[in-house]
């Protein structure tokens, strides 16, 4: 057994014949693996119809564009992608419709997925998704302003303290990190971490392989990925349940669109995100973000992915690979 490598380093996997971890190539790290076997239902393609925007509403369209080329004489090609969904005063997906509709849609979790089998696909197969959506500005000051409490399951609780494969809670380096971290209130612990993660880290510019939290201390700094590990790392040895968001941002920025974040458990106002990176690079600040985010994922070491993000696909045959990208008007 074999795996393609794109841009990436990652373990042998193996399903059918060959493997193939497919990236966005960003500062983020990505893969997705194939999906549970079991049927769920089906959600809708499109959302409810749309509300007025208001002033802190972003009415985006673009495209999820996925290229397949395959060899000859492959027989299948099964790629499985993640795709928005509604995310309550964050974004509402006002349209999404495939160029070719896919073999199935469905929901594990808070993520959203789409599955295509390419039976005996051509050479070149173009898969796209326009999208329209409303994406509103959430942050700690929003979440402050309004108050509004989200039950948040035990397990869900749990999984947000636990230590992973890339967030080493109890890692030595780790540890010293968290020990800097201050404050009487559950906020300003919050703010204090935020605050040590990134005095401790440089930009480093995209780095396609997966380190985790531990590594990235020792080396000083990183990508997207690396602060937020490292993040979500200190919070979670600090006692704070966190965890990895991922998906993209629609302000153009110079190297790519797909994107890593953090989100934080705060009492009495649920799952709130922060950003270290675009922090530290003086693009947002603690307590507020710009409403140019699109969630795809609150999964980091996903098991349905291989432990990565955003697409994958394997193939019967000599071969094949996908290259996807957002397209914006």
């Amino acid at each position: 057994m074999a795996a393609m490598q794109l841009g990436i380093r990652l373990p042998g996997l193996a399903r059918r014949s060959v493997v193939a971890l497919a990236l966005l190539a960003a500062g983020c790290q990505s893969a997705l693996g194939p999906p549970p076997s079991v049927g769920l239902p089906v959600p809708p393609a499109t959302s409810a119809p749309a509300t007025p925007p208001t002033p802190e509403t972003l009415h985006a369209a673009f495209k999820l564009r996925f290229v397949v080329t395959a060899e000859a004489g492959t027989s299948l090609v099964d790629l499985t992608v993640l795709v928005p969904r509604d995310v309550p005063r964050r974004q509402t997906i006002q349209k999404l419709v495939w160029s070719r509709p896919p073999d199935r849609v469905f929901d594990v979790g808070e993520n959203r997925y789409a599955r295509f089998l390419l039976r005996d696909p051509p050479p070149r197969t173009v898969l796209e998704a326009d999208v329209e959506a409303d994406i509103e500005r959430f942050d700690l000051a929003r979440a402050e302003r309004e108050r509004m409490p989200v039950a948040v399951a035990d397990a869900e609780r749990r999984a947000a303290l636990a230590a992973d494969k890339y967030v080493e809670v109890d890692d030595p380096r780790v540890k010293e990190l968290a020990a800097a971290v201050t404050g009487d209130t559950e906020r300003a612990r919050i703010e204090s971490a935020f605050r040590v993660v990134g005095q401790a880290l440089e930009h480093h510019g995209y780095d396609p392989g997966e380190v985790g939290a531990a590594t990235t201390l020792e080396r000083g700094g990183g990508d997207c990925t690396d602060y937020s590990d490292v993040l979500v790392a200190v919070l979670r040895a600090q006692g704070l349940a966190a965890r990895s968001a991922g998906g993209y941002t629609l302000d153009r920025p110079a190297d790519t669109p797909a994107h890593d974040w953090v989100e934080v458990l705060v009492a009495g106002l649920g799952w709130v995100p922060l950003d270290p990176l675009r922090a530290d690079l003086g693009h947002a600040t603690f307590g507020e973000l710009r409403n140019i985010y699109v969630r795809l994922t609150v999964r980091r070491n996903d098991p349905l992915l291989f432990g990565y993000h955003y697409h994958g696909y394997t193939w019967d045959g000599p071969g094949a690979h996908v290259d996807n990208e957002l397209v914006l008007p």
